[in-house]
């Protein structure tokens, strides 16, 4: 695996001289602090060693092995651990300091983020380069190209919506980081491989690029895109799709509405791996949402009592689709003129979903006109199932990519 760091993104190529002397010396974040500052990871170190210490003496408690469990399959110490961790009265307090020092001293983060300019946050998953990349996204190919033919046997088209990343969008935005040269290829390079398979993959990077001049097309503590992006996209999905499509589709014969409702609180989920606790306020600054809503306009045609409700459009995809917050599907139905059906699903990355979608029996009996796979482009490289699970804890592990979000206690 590429382990890709961000001190090794300078604004500046350096030269032959400087590079082999850096390679001799490899830069660590402390060098980044002033040299009368130095000292303070190491002292904060020790500190945190001294009041662990000091924390374990006052509850001796936590020392209590418990008395149930398997210690061969690890049930045992896995407990301790979780008692130990919930008894130590200046955990918190340690991991708010650190948290405090990381970003205002370093401009960092817990492993998992990047903070770059203007307080945008990113996640360094979109900057993993894994091993045998060029083959992973081959295999990636040819699965999207047999999802095809499996829904083109039921009469149903498919159209990839290939989701650039937020710091492909906002690479202006990434401050000292730079992406790798194999992921800066990666998006424009698979979709040339779609179209020359005859996938439909229409171009979202460049609408979203223009799109930013009027409003944030992603969220800046988030890794998902703004129900203003999630319409920009759809919209030019409807614009690539009306020419292929045939003179009888069922798609833009409807009329739907988008209302804006009043802006409201939000916190992205990228703020979790700044962890600041009661100083939150010296973190990234507060972020507001613009919720939006899409309704049908006039009387929708009902069909018989016992007919079975027939949707043209099924929507399929990850959380960009499936939370309500984004209104990606009620984009869709606004920009498509039709009703979609929305079996997008949360935290498993866009190849379950559709392999549900497959063997649901909504395809076999009422099969869509066209289906919309809506594939975030930071997965293309990641197979499905216990590979793809291991592959990205073994990047995690080797500080390329983060662990999923932490759990909340």
């Amino acid at each position: 695996m590429k382990r890709y760091h961000p001190l090794e993104a300078v604004q500046e190529p350096p030269s032959p001289a400087s590079a082999a002397s850096a390679e001799a010396e490899p830069r660590t974040d402390a060098s980044l602090l002033p040299k009368g500052l130095r000292w303070l990871p190491g002292a904060f170190f020790l500190l945190c060693v001294a009041l662990g210490a000091a924390a374990v003496a006052l509850t001796p408690e936590a020392l209590r092995f418990p008395e149930s469990g398997s210690w061969r399959r690890g049930e045992r110490t896995a407990r301790f651990e979780r008692d130990l961790d919930a008894a130590l009265p200046f955990r918190e307090a340690a991991i708010t300091t650190w948290g405090v020092l990381e970003y205002t001293l370093l401009g960092e983060g817990r492993p998992g983020v990047l903070i770059g300019e203007d307080d945008w946050l990113f996640t360094d998953e979109e900057f993993a380069v894994y091993p045998e990349e060029a083959a992973r996204l081959a295999a990636t190919l040819e699965e999207v190209v047999r999802v095809q033919g499996a829904l083109a046997e039921h009469g149903a088209e498919l159209a990839l919506a290939l989701v650039p990343a937020k710091a492909r969008v906002y690479d202006d935005k990434l401050g000292r980081y730079r992406l790798p040269a194999e992921v800066s290829a990666r998006y424009d390079a698979f979709r040339s491989a779609l179209v020359a398979r005859g996938v439909l993959a229409p171009d979202l990077l460049t609408p979203l690029l223009e799109a930013r001049a009027e409003a944030p097309v992603f969220l800046r503590t988030d890794t998902h895109w703004t129900p203003f992006g999630a319409q920009v996209a759809a919209r030019a999905l409807a614009a690539a799709l009306r020419p292929a499509l045939p003179e009888d589709s069922e798609l833009f014969r409807a009329a739907y509405e988008t209302r804006t409702l009043p802006p409201e609180p939000f916190e992205g989920d990228l703020l979790a791996f700044v962890p600041l606790g009661p100083l939150q306020h010296l973190g990234p600054p507060p972020e507001t949402l613009e919720p939006r809503t899409t309704e049908a306009v006039g009387e929708r045609e009902q069909g018989g009592l016992f007919d079975t409700p027939e949707i043209p459009v099924v929507l399929v995809g990850t959380s960009y689709s499936a939370g309500e917050r984004w209104n990606f599907a009620g984009a869709l139905r606004e920009a498509l003129g039709a009703d979609v059906l929305n079996v997008a699903d949360e935290g498993l990355g866009p190849l379950p979903p559709m392999h549900a979608f497959l063997d649901a029996a909504t395809l076999r009996d009422t099969p869509p006109e066209l289906v919309i796979w809506e594939f975030p482009e930071r997965y293309l490289p990641i197979p499905n199932g216990p590979e793809g699970d291991a592959l990205i804890d073994e990047a995690a592990a080797a500080g390329a990519v983060p662990n999923p979000l932490p759990e909340t206690p």
